[in-house]
């Protein structure tokens, strides 16, 4: 090599650990830059045929591991999913509060059912009856105000995912815009490291929005897909809308049908005209947005089921009839349950929403059948999540009269059972041998009136709809017990008249003393005693068979769930938070900016200066003895 050659190879060292030093003082002004990754010079030598000349730059390289960058984004849609889950899931558990806890809903129910158990005691007492009055008071409204308070978080949910939709269409937009800068020439300008981390920026928010995954092409170009397989980014950028519906309310629920649909959906349109409904689709299964999807279409309304089921159980404990009898008949076994109306006998007693529930025995195992009535107007057939669990619901039209229910129960139970209609339009099931048995019958027939129809009592109404009696319809749009935890109310003759808290009879002759206890008595029983089914929309008990239990359990396991599932949802954060926090730790690793390592590379650097700038002067010096020499 000659002097030139020695001279040539170190101003390019030189000019290499300028741009090195540029680099570095980069590194070091953004170490706290949000979305900054670490950078490095590239240094490759530099050809002349086969001979090295010296050194050039090949670019400056961005630091990074794409597996981890992909797994950091996994774990950045996990930890916003759970965190969302986690914020929902205290203040529900703050709703519905600690067992035992003052202001908690079974210490609502506790303070009423006590009421009832001191009126027990002193049934002529006045003070004791107006108790029972102001605790069932304080109770409905109770219910009322955390129907409320739950519809208020879904419709924040319905808000936030507005929110977010309209903030994916933005970083979407600015993913396009970087990408447009990067691609300006048809190829990628693999010499802006910036521009590549201002989208890796955009795409990590995004994953904190959406479970998604990415894909780089050989080119550069980026492609953006949802975990449940949905482009999001490509050739261009997708445009995601929500038809948000405001305040909702416990009948606005979401369905596949748009035409039925009570809450906003997700959608993303083709140039064509179609499109994808996303929520529909389950495309969103990670992320803030799935979260808040969750909470608003399942969570939350497990939650309001949860008090629509107490209220519910409330008004049909204490006001329901069960008028069935054990029954023998030669050497056939079964029950009579007087199907007339006690005040107007010629009517069905069966009111719409009430039900008739026949168990038997066959050589096949056990069966459920439970028979809904209807005034015609409720879905048909009626969802099996609308009766007992492990019953096969029938619907029956109350226009059938007392025969038609007696077809309607012979046909279902098939040849090995008797059914009749007695004397009285009292309908008899009795088994009819060959192995059958029939093992209960029970029915749930509304009392409307505070007297003549026995001790049970309507104390508590559908308040929003002029004192109605709580029947559990199914007809028309919306079932009665949805979101009756919201309108429920106490009778408002009882209010005016707590004597009827006792009287239930003022016939002639017949009429209740004052201190008669049977009433009382009955609606303390219902609620501590008689085992009552609960729907499975509620999530307490067995999913495929129900839950069965008294009022008063019932609502203990109710405040327990929530608390549990409190401390599942917050613990389930804790742990998300961690793994994040180690994926980010071992990200920064290599693409983070390290003081230390800086400092290092710079002292390299310095020394890798001062040697090629010795020499430049070694050169110089050996250069001017020539000169000197060949004067």
């Amino acid at each position: 090599m000659g002097l030139s050659a020695a001279l040539n190879s170190s101003l390019a060292g030189l000019r290499i650990t300028q741009s090195q030093m540029e680099v570095v003082s980069s590194n070091i002004a953004n170490v706290d830059s949000v979305g900054y990754s670490r950078r490095k010079l590239n240094i490759v030598q530099q050809l002349s045929g086969s001979n090295t000349t010296g050194v050039r730059s090949a670019g400056i390289g961005r630091q990074l591991e794409a597996q981890v960058q992909k797994q950091l984004r996994l774990e950045t849609a996990g930890a916003a999913y759970t965190d969302v889950k986690a914020n929902y899931a205290e203040q529900l558990d703050r709703l519905f509060g600690q067992p035992g806890q003052d202001g908690s809903l079974d210490s609502a129910v506790n303070a009423f059912t006590s009421s009832l158990q001191a009126l027990t005691a002193n049934p002529a007492n006045y003070t004791a009856r107006a108790q029972v009055v102001s605790y069932a008071t304080q109770l409905a409204s109770q219910l009322s105000g955390m129907t409320q308070d739950i519809q208020r978080m879904r419709s924040a949910a319905e808000s936030q995912i507005g929110s977010s939709v309209d903030q994916v269409n933005s970083l979407l937009s600015q993913i396009k815009a970087v990408d447009t800068k990067l691609f300006a020439n048809g190829q990628l300008d693999a010499s802006s490291p910036g521009l590549l981390d201002e989208r890796d920026r955009a795409v990590n928010e995004l994953a904190g929005l959406i479970d998604i995954r990415t894909s780089i092409e050989p080119s550069g170009k980026m492609a953006i897909f949802t975990n449940g397989g949905l482009q999001l980014y490509g050739a261009s950028a997708v445009k995601l809308t929500f038809d948000a519906r405001g305040n909702l309310n416990a009948n606005a629920l979401f369905t596949a049908n748009p035409n039925t649909r009570g809450v906003g959906s997700i959608r993303v349109n083709s140039a064509s005209g179609g499109g994808v409904d996303i929520i529909a689709s389950g495309l969103f299964r990670s992320g803030s947005i799935a979260a808040e999807i969750e909470m608003r279409d399942k969570v939350l309304v497990e939650a309001q089921t949860q008090l629509d089921d107490l209220a519910a159980a409330l008004a049909s404990a204490l006001g329901d009839r069960n008028p069935v009898t054990p029954v023998t008949s030669g050497a056939n076994a079964g029950f009579d349950a007087a199907l007339a109306d006690v005040l107007v006998p010629a009517n069905l007693a069966m009111k719409a929403g009430n039900t008739l529930t026949v168990e038997v025995n066959t050589p096949a195992g056990p069966q459920r059948y439970q028979f809904i009535a209807t005034d015609g107007a409720a879905p048909n057939p009626i969802p099996a999540s609308e009766g007992e669990g492990g019953a096969t619901v029938i619907r029956y039209d109350r226009a059938g009269g007392f025969a038609g229910l007696q077809a309607a129960v012979a046909g279902a139970l098939g040849g090995g059972f008797s059914v009749s209609l007695q004397p009285g339009n009292v309908l008899r099931v009795l088994d009819a041998g060959g192995g059958n048995s029939v093992t209960n019958v029970r029915a749930s027939f509304s009392t409307s009136g505070l007297t003549g129809e026995g001790p049970e009592l309507a104390l508590f109404v559908d308040a929003a709809a002029a004192n109605i009696t709580f029947t559990g319809s199914l007809d028309g749009a919306n079932p009665q017990k949805r979101g009756f935890a919201g309108r429920i109310g106490v009778n408002a003759n009882i209010i005016s008249d707590n004597s009827r808290l006792v009287i239930y009879d003022t016939t002639p002759g017949a009429v209740t003393p004052q201190g008669d206890g049977t009433r009382p008595q009955l609606l303390l029983d219902r609620m501590t005693k008689a085992q009552r089914a609960f729907s499975r929309g509620s999530g307490i008990g067995d999913p495929a068979n129900g839950y069965r239990s008294t009022v008063v359990d019932f609502v203990r396991r109710v405040v327990e769930d929530q608390g549990a599932k409190a401390t599942k949802a917050i613990n389930l954060d804790k742990g998300q938070k961690v793994v994040l926090n180690a994926v980010q730790a071992k990200f920064s690793e290599t693409s983070g900016v390290s003081i230390d390592q800086e400092m290092s590379d710079l002292v390299q650097i310095q020394n890798a200066y001062a040697a090629n700038a010795r020499v430049v002067g070694a050169v110089n010096e050996l250069l001017d003895t020539l000169l000197r020499i060949g004067a």
